[in-house]
């Protein structure tokens, strides 16, 4: 595991584990630090040996002992299904670079399991499979994926009445903001703009969001962002920050402190401070930005570059 990625899965004992292929395993510790010790040559990686629970009476996830069909069956192969989700229950530091980490299957109806499929189910919207995939994409920011699938939607016709162009547009604008290329995400969001127009749709979902039983308050965050990037595209500036101010107070309610989204908030007022000319608060906003992303994201990612750049904007 590369060394950046296993600096984050530290910070997540007594979250939850999934692995997107099958897991291949063994019963027998020996075999398994065998395969561990292979990548100790290898600069910038750390070896791992997963130890996993299982409780027998679980039947929801599959899984099986290959001992009776496995080419090598001295390796006392187990096999797990793509997907199976493991809670992390602790991480020790055997030797060398060598760390063991201890995983627990998860049941269907975990409850930590439970609400974070329905957190997913909440925030992945579309229309149609390939716009829920898109979305999906983008939630779990594998922003280069979710830009492939915007454009397959517009080389498979979609996109030719204007709303679909628009939203297609937008997504690729913020995905081109979100890897730093700011030129690129100005070119699609002006595509993707009729402003009155997209105006009138965001006040009107704000509306149905906030009349509704159970508002889903993420989204009606997403809501104050969205109007307020607009009005900034308009040249306006004290509308922007107090919509960005209402998105903050919502998700300083609902998310972890250290949560990406608030630095992207933070983010978000260092620049509309930066124009008004508001250095104090705009330093002060950068300063908390900063400190988020470099807990929320790897050493080399390139938003804590942009994150220290905006202090020294802030400084200048």
């Amino acid at each position: 595991m590369f060394i950046d990625e296993f600096k984050q899965l530290k910070k997540s004992t007594g979250g939850l584990l999934s692995f997107n292929n099958f897991l291949s395993t063994s019963t027998s510790r020996d075999i398994s630090l065998r395969f561990a010790r292979r990548s100790l040559n290898t600069e910038g990686l750390v070896s791992i040996l997963f130890e996993i629970q299982v409780d027998p009476a679980i039947r929801s996830i599959p899984y099986g002992s290959l001992r009776e069909v496995s080419y090598c069956s001295t390796e006392n192969e187990v096999l797990f299904s793509m997907h199976s989700v493991f809670r992390i229950n602790d991480i020790e530091h055997m030797h060398d670079r060598i760390w063991n980490i201890q995983l627990q299957l998860t049941k269907d109806t975990d409850l930590q399991l439970c609400k974070l499929t329905d957190y997913m189910r909440n925030q992945i919207c579309g229309p149609n499979a390939i716009h829920r995939l898109a979305s999906f994409m983008m939630t779990v920011r594998k922003w280069d994926t979710a830009r492939d699938v915007f454009e397959t939607m517009l080389v498979n016709g979609e996109g030719r009445n204007g709303n679909e162009l628009s939203y297609i547009s937008h997504n690729v604008g913020w995905i081109y903001e979100e890897k730093g290329d700011l030129g690129k995400s100005l070119e699609y969001y002006r595509k993707s703009i009729d402003f009155d127009l997209a105006m009138e749709h965001y006040q009107r979902a704000l509306t149905i969001e906030l009349a509704c039983s159970s508002p889903d308050q993420n989204k009606i965050a997403s809501r104050y962002m969205n109007m307020s990037d607009l009005l900034r595209q308009l040249g306006r500036l004290e509308e922007p920050r107090e919509n960005v101010k209402r998105a903050l107070d919502i998700r300083l309610n609902t998310l972890p402190l250290t949560h990406s989204d608030l630095a992207t908030t933070y983010g978000h007022l260092f620049d509309i401070c930066l124009l008004m000319n508001d250095y104090e608060l705009a330093l002060e906003y950068a300063n908390k930005s900063l400190y988020i992303c470099q807990k929320a994201y790897s050493v080399n990612d390139f938003r804590i570059a942009t994150a220290h750049n905006n202090v020294a904007a802030a400084l200048d």
